[in-house]
């Protein structure tokens, strides 16, 4: 198990982990069985971290993908 200081940082961390993992879009469920409560998925939507591109799908929100792609 991963163990993590900082908790805000963490769910972010860990979102753009699972989204990296999915190849660029992730199921609620995926961040879900990462260890992300669903109430921080929204949060992290509604502060426009992750994006929320159809039902039950999110990706990170342009700015933040645009910065993965170019670490890729």
């Amino acid at each position: 198990g991963h163990e993590y200081v900082g908790e805000v940082v963490d769910k972010k961390t860990l979102s753009k982990q699972v989204i990296i993992e999915k190849g660029g879009i992730a199921k609620t469920s995926d961040f879900v069985a990462a260890g992300i409560p669903a109430v921080d998925i929204v949060n992290l939507c509604n502060t426009g971290y992750l994006e929320r591109i159809r039902h039950g799908y999110l990706v990170l929100e342009y700015n933040h993908r645009h910065e993965m792609l170019n670490k890729l």
